[in-house]
């Protein structure tokens, strides 16, 4: 069961050309309940544990700089952990009260830039530039069991795509 608040402020300037988002968030959990492989035969289950709570905050803005060219970012942060300890939880070792969740990335941001152009001809071309980086990731709670923390990464997308209304083509690295 989760018990979820958030606040957040929605703000949009000149003439709705430039938006912005935050938030604010906690996740009050009971009995969460957390991945875990098996034993016997390795088989994924679902392990039963105590109390968590998760924390953040996220920003998001878009800012149509021109008709073509838009630039979008967002950023969160957040915190997510044990607030009781969970008696053998991860391959039957204890987990304790502020143990970090697995799964989840203290901080992750996306940047993209977009670029859409309508020719006289009909064609419309479209230009993206994305970047993506997340913080490390926790394979267990509390890295108890063995567990690793996967490290953070970036990943860069471009792509370049020419449409009619009826079909479209696009290119991706």
């Amino acid at each position: 069961t989760t018990t979820n608040y958030e606040i957040g402020l929605r703000s949009a300037w000149l003439e709705g050309r430039l938006l912005f988002k935050a938030a604010v968030y906690y996740i009050d959990w009971e009995d969460i309940q957390i991945p875990d492989v098996s034993e016997t035969g390795g088989l994924p289950i679902v392990v039963n544990g105590n109390a968590a709570v998760t924390t953040g905050v996220e920003f998001t803005t878009r800012w149509s700089i021109t008709d073509s060219l838009e630039l979008a970012a967002n950023v969160s942060f957040n915190k997510a952990e044990l607030t009781q300890d969970s008696p053998g939880l991860v391959d039957g070792v204890d987990a304790l009260d502020g143990d970090r969740l697995s799964g989840s990335p203290e901080q992750q941001g996306t940047l993209l830039l977009a670029y859409t152009r309508p020719l006289d001809n009909g064609l419309t071309v479209t230009a993206d530039y994305s970047l993506t980086a997340v913080s490390n990731v926790y394979t267990k709670v509390g890295l108890r069991g063995y567990g690793e923390a996967l490290p953070g990464g970036t990943v860069h997308g471009l792509s370049f795509g020419l449409s009619d209304g009826q079909w479209s083509a696009r290119l991706y690295a």
